[in-house]
């Protein structure tokens, strides 16, 4: 039986703990995709990137092995919306952020909707 050893490159890294970094890299590449497919006006980089850290385990002052971390991180532009809101306390005491559902904007406006009216 003899040792077979296969060198890390772009075309072996599928093979990596079973083809887990391929796995990885291709979850981030997918949910690259979602992004720009639900936003595409968001007119901003989408990135993916695979990072290969190395770290040299020594054994009585020799090399032993090489402890090898793979990193896929993504990066997709950040979402932001607003809301008008207003702190009240609620029946205990504790203080709250609350917004009127029937006017977004104006937490303050009154329901045009009488309460009686929708049962």
């Amino acid at each position: 039986m003899t040792l077979q050893l296969t060198p890390l490159n772009l075309e072996t890294l599928v093979d990596v703990k079973g083809g887990m970094v391929n796995a990885m890299l291709a979850k981030a590449l997918q949910r690259m995709a979602d992004d720009i497919v639900s936003a595409p006006d968001i007119n901003e980089w989408r990135e993916v990137s695979l990072c290969i850290r190395a770290k040299p385990k020594c054994e009585q002052m020799e090399l032993s092995h090489v402890e090898t971390e793979f990193v896929v991180k993504g990066k997709v532009p950040s979402r932001v919306t607003s809301a008008t809101m207003v702190v009240r306390s609620t029946q205990n005491g504790a203080r709250q952020l609350m917004f009127n559902i029937d006017a977004q904007d104006n937490p303050s406006q009154m329901s045009l909707i009488n309460e009686e009216d929708e049962e």
